[in-house]
């Protein structure tokens, strides 16, 4: 009796008992890994929506801080695109922290638009810049035209201040008749009264995947849904000083 108990006792686990032990542990770790893919997802998604959202806040003020400034009677410089994005340029004072000789006037010309300038490990992404013109030119660009040609940017010299930047819209607007916010045109016989401005930009994680100026094409592309995903676009209306 002694004999058989030993006997039993010793036999362990069958071949079947091990291989279902396996297969149970590998639906085990391939939910867990399933999770973790998840969560690290959903995190990386709400970090670049953090970022992308302050960075967003920080232009606007900066771009409103830098309208407020704007002599209302000087012209609105302004280039729209459909495929590309928009520039714009307005004569204003001096801020308080240029520093410019006591004998220059204190008019500016602030200029933003978009370019492609290289990065690190030979890639290139696009950015928001923002030029300022001195008294000078400012003075020689409203004594062109009543409807001066908007400047143009030096990417080597200019500061950008919106980095991985798709899409950057700036429309102004004018009151109708009824009121009601309408296209404005340098044409137009009334001052433009609102700008409408819309940034797109992304994170830099999903900017990491694109290292050319053609590979950009395809998240700024509406179609691309997939490549879309980490984009975010940001829409404010400002008043223009009257």
């Amino acid at each position: 009796m002694l004999a058989n108990y030993n006997k039993s006792s010793n036999q362990g686990f069958t071949l079947i008992e091990l291989l279902t032990s396996l297969a149970i542990a590998s639906i085990i770790m391939i939910l867990l890994l399933g999770l973790m893919s998840q969560s690290s997802s959903t995190y990386r998604s709400s970090q670049s929506a953090v970022n992308t959202l302050s960075e967003s806040r920080a232009f606007f003020h900066f771009f409103e801080a830098d309208l407020s400034s704007r002599l209302p009677i000087t012209p609105l410089m302004s280039e729209e695109s459909i495929t590309n994005p928009d520039k714009i340029a307005f004569v204003r004072a001096q801020s308080y922290d240029e520093q410019v000789s006591p004998t220059e006037g204190d008019l500016r010309t602030s200029l933003y638009y978009v370019a492609y300038t290289a990065d690190l490990a030979g890639a290139v992404s696009p950015k928001l810049f923002r030029r300022a013109l001195n008294a000078k030119d400012t003075q020689a660009l409203i004594e062109s035209s009543n409807t001066p040609t908007i400047p143009v940017g030096n990417p080597k010299e200019d500061e950008p201040i919106v980095y991985n930047v798709l899409s950057f819209k700036v429309r102004p607007k004018q009151y109708s008749a009824s009121g009601q916010p309408e296209p404005w045109t340098p044409t137009s016989t009334i001052p433009p009264a609102l700008l409408e401005i819309t940034l797109e930009i992304t994170d830099d994680f999903s900017a990491g995947r694109f290292k050319t100026e053609s590979s950009w094409s395809e998240i700024r592309n509406p179609a691309n849904k997939k490549a879309r995903e980490a984009v975010r676009s940001f829409t404010q209306t400002l008043i223009l000083p009257q």
